[in-house]
């Protein structure tokens, strides 16, 4: 990843007044950004929340349903 991108998308932090008006800037900032951004930016969370050995279900063939009753 490049470092440059890496960390200004680490390095900012905004103040807003309300809701609304942080989810409008919200909006604002993904629609501006490229697919290269949103790409970079899901690898990173995705990284983030599954770690990087994570294995993947369908190349395993195992399935694991657990059910729990009412």
């Amino acid at each position: 990843m490049d470092d440059s991108l890496h960390s200004a998308l680490r390095s900012s932090v905004q103040v807003f007044t309300s809701h609304q008006e942080a989810r409008s800037h919200e909006i604002r900032q993904q629609a501006s950004r490229t697919p290269y951004e949103r790409m970079v930016q899901f690898m990173e969370l995705q990284q983030r929340v599954w770690g990087t050995d994570n294995p993947d279900v369908r190349e395993s063939g195992a399935v694991n349903i657990e059910w729990r009753g009412d």
